[in-house]
């Protein structure tokens, strides 16, 4: 991944009168996975405000991978500083120098944690979202899967607090019939529809049960087999239904049986 900064020139500003656009235009290069989501600074020096940020490919920021929310944050900021924004390289991420974006996958992955909610289905990466035909059209850009992603990671947190919203959250995430996977595989088809690649949707499974029972369980839409022969918990994916495009994992909550001590009488 490579990183840059972001400078706005701030001669005749203060960060006040610009703090609305350059927020929501980090929050909009975010959405379309041009940047890495992340706590960012906002660097004030000599009359300039500088934002380092990350990026997945050295091109992220061209001006064709963003939606119209986007441009119109860079014209607001265009107006007020009578400038264009400055976007000057620094280097590469030192923790992130293995990334790279996945090119021509046979399929892809519907899956809540990482940058993108789109893994690709031959190597697991996830792949930016600017790279896919816009899944609302309208904005040319993609409201729907963004709102899935951040309800998927508020469920993990929920799920995370134990005792409080535990149940609930553990039922919309691994439920094939909850309205959040429901959701998730609506946003599957319109993928699929939009590229011709399958696209599976990624099923949690944190199941407290044994091992037997975890590797027995079938496919929840088709009850047909679905355990990929070999797999371990070490594998990212241990379940896949071609029928129901839904991918799962083996549970990493499995328990093992007691054992039963000896009767002595």
């Amino acid at each position: 991944m490579f990183t840059f900064d972001l400078i706005v020139n701030l001669t005749k500003l203060s960060f006040d009168d610009i703090q609305y656009e350059v927020e929501n235009l980090l929050i909009y290069l975010g959405c379309n996975s041009q940047i890495i989501k992340q706590n960012h600074q906002y660097i004030l020096e000599d009359n300039q405000l500088r934002m380092p940020i990350i990026c997945p490919e050295v091109n992220s920021l061209a001006i064709h991978y963003s939606h119209r929310f986007t441009l119109h944050c860079l014209e607001q900021l265009q107006i007020k500083t009578q400038t264009t924004l400055d976007i000057r390289p620094t280097g590469r991420a030192a923790d992130r120098l293995a990334y790279q974006v996945p090119v021509d996958s046979s399929s892809y992955i519907i899956y809540g944690n990482g940058f993108s909610p789109v893994l690709c289905g031959d190597t697991y990466q996830p792949i930016p979202l600017y790279l896919f035909p816009p899944l609302n059209p309208e904005t040319n850009s993609y409201q729907d899967l963004n709102r899935w992603h951040y309800a998927y990671q508020s469920l993990v947190d929920l799920w995370s607090v134990y005792g409080y919203g535990e149940r609930f959250a553990l039922r919309q995430l691994q439920q094939v019939g909850s309205p959040f996977v429901q959701q998730g595989r609506s946003l599957c088809q319109r993928i699929e529809q939009l590229t011709g690649k399958p696209t599976y949707y990624f099923l949690d499974n944190r199941r407290n049960w044994s091992e037997t029972q975890d590797r027995a369980h079938k496919c929840p839409l088709t009850g047909k087999e679905w355990l990929i022969k070999g797999s371990t918990f070490n594998d990212f994916i241990g379940f896949k239904c071609e029928e129901s495009r839904l991918v799962s994992e083996l549970s990493s909550m499995v328990r093992t049986s007691p054992v039963r001590p000896k009767n002595t009488r």
